[in-house]
């Protein structure tokens, strides 16, 4: 069992995507980043951020 007592929170807002509305994170890396589901759908879609 994991002890998340002292867990950061997670510093970014709940973001949806744009086309399901489903949840979206940014996946950050040394080179920038993209946008990705959290569960990625079954139609393929990438991820969108909705305005």
């Amino acid at each position: 069992m994991l002890d998340t007592e002292y867990a950061p929170a997670d510093p970014r807002p709940d973001i949806t995507c744009h086309h399901c509305q489903g949840r979206a994170e940014w996946i950050d890396c040394p080179t920038g980043g993209w946008w990705a589901h959290h569960t990625h759908p079954a139609d393929g879609h990438d991820a969108t951020p909705a305005a």
